[in-house]
């Protein structure tokens, strides 16, 4: 499943897009933000990806999911 939003990266208007994987033995939730700005006629992209994974014995969807971590911290 793949999702795309709007986000707020690094205090510059960007995007957030999430992929959420499953296999016989994992499953897995990758975030990935990146934004763009122009400062002093010079332009800068920020990229950033996080991966978050775990057995499927293990763990579930919900333990994984980032926003809940990120929010705690």
């Amino acid at each position: 499943m793949k999702d795309l939003r709007r986000a707020d990266v690094f205090g510059t208007f960007g995007f957030k897009g999430t992929l959420i994987t499953e296999d016989k033995y994992e499953i897995g939730i990758t975030d990935h933000y990146k934004s763009t700005y122009n400062s002093s006629g010079k332009g800068y992209i920020s990229y950033v990806s996080i991966v978050y994974k775990g057995d499927k014995k293990e763990v579930t969807f919900e333990q994984l999911d980032a926003e809940d971590i990120i929010s705690e911290i």
